[in-house]
């Protein structure tokens, strides 16, 4: 979990796991799939399996949450805007959190990642979507739904690993 003076990586597997963590209302008991109000724009948060376990996502106090996991193959990419016939392209974007980041901060997290939404194939800084208002609804719509239905829980609430708990 700790950077370490590490750099990040941007190479990503097909097959690499990628972590999420989701509160009680977001997640379908029936199904133990998250709904779709579990999936953020623009910039979704998310460990790599690579770097962390599951239960980082929680880290340090939100261990009353569910974890759910997915693959990097499993992010619905390239989706086509119904309306406009925009293609919007989704990739992750390892971005570790470091304490320099953030002077409030007393945690760091190697593994943290963003997927981030695009309008080239390319995936450049400069065709970065950066406000959801700019994302078209059913981009946003399909998005959530493919990827909930490709989720699995990992870890379940253990809110007695909550400090001061």
């Amino acid at each position: 979990m700790y950077c370490q003076g590490r750099l990040a990586v941007q190479n990503f597997a097909p097959d690499e796991v990628l972590y999420r963590r989701c509160s009680a209302g977001e997640i379908d008991l029936e199904t133990g799939l998250p709904d779709s109000s579990a999936f953020t724009f623009p910039r979704m948060s998310v460990n790599r399996g690579a770097f962390s376990e599951p239960g980082d996502c929680r880290y340090p106090a939100n261990h009353h949450d569910y974890v759910v996991a997915f693959t990097v193959g499993d992010i619905p990419t390239p989706l086509q805007a119904e309306n406009r016939g925009n293609t919007i392209h989704f990739r992750p974007f390892h971005e570790p959190i470091t304490r320099d980041d953030d002077s409030t901060r007393d945690f760091e997290n190697y593994g943290h990642t963003e997927i981030r939404a695009y309008r080239t194939a390319a995936c450049a800084d400069v065709d970065e979507v950066k406000k959801s208002s700019k994302l078209p609804d059913s981009v946003k719509l399909k998005f959530r739904q493919m990827l909930a239905d490709r989720c699995r829980i990992v870890c379940e609430p253990r809110p007695d690993l909550n400090p001061n708990q």
